[in-house]
């Protein structure tokens, strides 16, 4: 079931599904990433070595199409490294803008090449 990830990379697995753990396990690695990855909603972008890969979904808004970084896992130059080539693959889908959700630590990493447009936020309601 993980036939999307190059061979050599299936160590990447377990950083993404603790990625997913950080953001309020709003999605299973199993159940929502693997299907939305193998039917094309969403889509494995990784370096050739597997130091990094990001995982990103193309969104539809009434106005314009984005491309959303849903999850990234390896090490940080590595990940960095795939942007410019998202950014032009997204571009050639359409999309007019790149969006992502992370710790706040990343508003140090992006440095000025984004810009704050919100707060995230999660509270549980009790069930």
């Amino acid at each position: 079931m993980t036939s999307f990830i190059p061979r050599g990379q299936s160590f990447l697995q377990p950083r993404l599904e603790a990625a997913l753990l950080r953001a309020g396990s709003t999605h299973d690695w199993v159940r929502d990433v693997v299907p939305r990855l193998c039917d094309g909603r969403a889509q494995w972008h990784s370096t050739q070595d597997g130091r990094g890969a990001i995982v990103t979904e193309l969104l539809d808004y009434p106005n314009y199409r984005v491309v959303n970084y849903w999850l990234g896992a390896g090490e940080l130059a590595a990940c960095r490294s795939l942007v410019p080539g998202i950014e032009a693959w997204a571009r050639g889908e359409g999309c007019v803008r790149a969006i992502g959700l992370g710790r706040p630590a990343w508003r140090r990493v992006l440095g000025d090449d984004v810009d704050v447009v919100g707060l995230a936020y999660s509270k549980l309601l009790g069930v």
